[in-house]
Order: C-alpha cells, then structure tokens, then sequence
C-alpha cells in the first residue's frame, strides 16, 4: 500500500512540477458588421485586452482576415503587443478578464464584441 502511495505522489508532483501555463490561448469568432450582416473574406482589426479587476495587464491586436464563412481563429499571445508581456500576466493572483474588441473595416476604431 506505501508503494502506490508514494507512486502517486512522485506522479502528482511530476505532472504539477512540469506544468507550464500555455504561451497562448485559442479563440475563434464568426464576425458580422454592425447591420448584422455575415462578413465573409474580410480583413478586421480584433484587440484583446486582460484585465485584472479594472487594471489592465496586457493587450495586443490582430489583422486577421475572415474565411468564406466570416470565420476567423486566432492564438492571443502571439500578436502585436500593445501593453506588456503575455508571458508575465500574474494568472496567479486571481481572476482575469478578457475584453474582445473588433474594428469591422480592417483599422483600430475597436467596438467591444
């Protein structure tokens, strides 16, 4: 019974000591224009922006342009960074908000999504 006992120990700490948080996060939209209407093969602007409480932490932008279907996937992380580091966001210290904006017509008037 020690044996599994320790076993699972060495595992836990194996798997949580070489634990890394992910240098990106997925995120994917379908984006309409502002009459509702499907924007297909269309270059955007997208920003994203981490809040810790009403503090901001990070943000960067994206130029994406949609699919046929006015798809678009991105990785946040790996974009222009407009304020700070992703690799230094303090997920740690507690809850994270992710603001989602997006300049239909391709520049950087952004209009929360």
């Amino acid at each position: 019974m020690k044996k599994i006992y320790y076993s699972a120990w060495i595992l836990l700490l194996t798997v949580f000591g070489f634990a890394q948080l992910p240098q990106g996060m997925t995120f994917q939209a379908v984006i309409y224009s502002d009459d509702n209407q499907l924007m297909p093969d269309s270059a955007i602007g997208v920003r994203f922006s981490i809040l810790q409480g009403e503090e901001l932490i990070y943000a960067e932008r994206h130029q994406p342009t949609t699919n046929s279907n006015g798809h678009i996937a991105l990785i946040i992380g790996t974009a222009t960074v407009e304020l700070g580091s992703y690799s230094d966001i303090p997920w740690e210290k507690g809850n994270m908000r992710l603001k989602r904006e997006c300049d239909v017509k391709g520049g950087t008037d952004y209009k929360i999504m």
